[in-house]
């Protein structure tokens, strides 16, 4: 990264209809010294203009796709020193690839693929471009978390045999109302949404 007293980022997905966008960008915005410069944020081009209008973004550093914006970012000067994508799931293989290939260091929310070998590609050209590439598994720093682990360590709660861990959404889920109505909204972010419309419509 070049020498300055600021980062600059861009953002991939995180429109203004975006759950997962806005909490990024709440959290980066903890840091003061780290500005949202440049965006594509949705495939929907009038959502698209309109996020970055409202997050006061120059115009033309709001691009119509991931490829585009990757490429231009890399050529310029002022160019973004990472991106953090926030795409419907089945977008993150692509769109991290895009933007390792051309030099640019990445967060990706989780999951990263939905195959090990895409995984194992892409930290390949991490680690041949010396890249930070970054999934977002915060859990993983919560205070109860690291609490949990200590008191396994100090052997406190006995020998653990066995765990179990649930990470209830199913407000993700859409309701199929009618018969042959296919799922939307947020289920379709689900890599296995086809699997499950078959399952629970016969006619799709």
């Amino acid at each position: 990264m070049s020498k300055r007293n600021f980062l600059r980022y861009g953002m991939v997905g995180g429109s203004l209809s975006s759950f997962m966008g806005n909490v990024h960008r709440k959290a980066i915005a903890f840091e003061k010294d780290i500005n949202l410069t440049a965006g594509c944020f949705s495939t929907n081009e009038e959502l698209n203009i309109k996020t970055g209008e409202e997050l006061h973004l120059c115009p033309e550093r709001v691009y119509p796709d991931f490829y585009e914006m990757a490429k231009a970012e890399a050529a310029r000067e002022d160019g973004i020193d990472f991106v953090v994508v926030v795409t419907p799931n089945n977008v993150h293989y692509e769109a991290v690839k895009a933007f390792l290939e051309n030099g640019i260091n990445v967060v990706c929310e989780k999951p990263l693929c939905f195959e090990n070998n895409q995984a194992e590609e892409l930290q390949k050209i991490a680690k041949e471009k010396d890249l930070l590439f970054v999934v977002t598994y915060a859990y993983t720093g919560y205070a109860m978390v690291k609490f949990a682990k200590q008191l396994i360590e100090e052997g406190k709660i006995g020998k653990v045999i066995n765990v179990n861990g649930e990470y209830l959404q199913e407000w993700l889920l859409s309701q199929v109302e009618e018969e042959g109505k296919s799922l939307g909204t947020l289920s379709t972010w689900r890599h296995g949404v086809q699997t499950l419309q078959k399952q629970v419509s016969p006619t799709v």
